[in-house]
């Protein structure tokens, strides 16, 4: 970064605002919750840097722990109320840039949603059996003989989940699947939304193989909001024929692993 070698993560997360759609996320609606922790974990350090190092410690400190519910060191209670203690402070840090993050992310969602036309309401709640340093610390300490049993650490933010519901349901369950991608259309549309408000600057947006896993309609709606915003936009594609681009962008095409300039042509791909 400006000729010099950025050492950490977070040095150049706090540089370069980006966000990334890739076909992994459109599972993200049905997957499991680390998929939806990690959504707001990368929201959440695009603008504070310092939460990626927060949940670096925090998943450190976890396995530290986890090793010695599995391997019972003979000083393993002692350890145990240390690494309590450490986990309580990182993870009610955690949550609180969790939960944060998700507030700002809920108007651009909704109304992302809305634009999209999918019906039934939009809602999104962070679940949690805890939050602060002193009820994660008393969650720790009252879970500590069935974590000795399963050899787990059972409380937690790596065990919350981000709820997402369609008209009152729970869209992992009841949500279709034209609904679950528009769902994580809505998302990352969100996700764009709050970066460029908050920094009055568009995020460069990474869009990879989307064309293969979006519908025609959905991958149309979501180019339109990407010149609405005005993202500087890259896409890879197997399938440019299905690309909606609102002008000609600069195309290049692959072979074999040469890569030479193409002119696109909309409807018809490449030339």
């Amino acid at each position: 970064m400006d000729g010099k070698l950025a050492r950490s993560a977070q040095a150049w997360f706090g540089a370069l605002s980006v966000v990334l759609f890739a076909p992994e996320h459109l599972s993200l609606v049905r997957g499991s919750p680390s998929l939806r922790r990690q959504l707001l974990d990368r929201a959440t350090f695009a603008l504070c840097p310092p939460h990626l190092t927060v949940l670096v410690d925090y998943q450190r400190t976890l396995r530290s722990r986890n090793a010695v519910l599995r391997d019972r060191p003979h000083d393993g209670e002692a350890l145990l109320a240390v690494y309590d203690e450490r986990l309580a402070a990182l993870g009610s840090t955690l949550i609180e840039g969790r939960t944060r993050t998700l507030e700002e992310l809920v108007p651009h969602a909704t109304s992302a949603w809305r634009d999209l036309a999918v019906g039934a309401d939009l809602a999104l709640a962070y679940r949690h059996s805890a939050a602060t340093r002193e009820e994660l610390l008393l969650a720790l300490s009252a879970s500590r003989a069935r974590d000795l049993a399963r050899r787990l650490t059972s409380e937690g933010p790596h065990t919350d989940d981000l709820e997402i519901t369609l008209g009152g349901r729970i869209a992992s369950q009841f949500a279709s699947q034209g609904q679950a991608r528009a769902l994580v259309l809505a998302l990352k549309i969100a996700e764009i939304r709050r970066l460029s408000a908050r920094l009055g600057d568009a995020p460069v947006l990474l869009l990879d193989d989307v064309s293969s896993e979006l519908d025609k309609k959905r991958s149309r709606q979501l180019f339109e909001h990407v010149r609405d915003v005005g993202c500087q936009t890259l896409v890879t594609t197997t399938r440019p024929e299905h690309l909606e681009l609102p002008e000609k962008p600069a195309s290049f095409q692959v072979v074999a692993g040469a890569v030479t300039r193409s002119v696109f042509v909309a409807g018809k791909g490449v030339a």
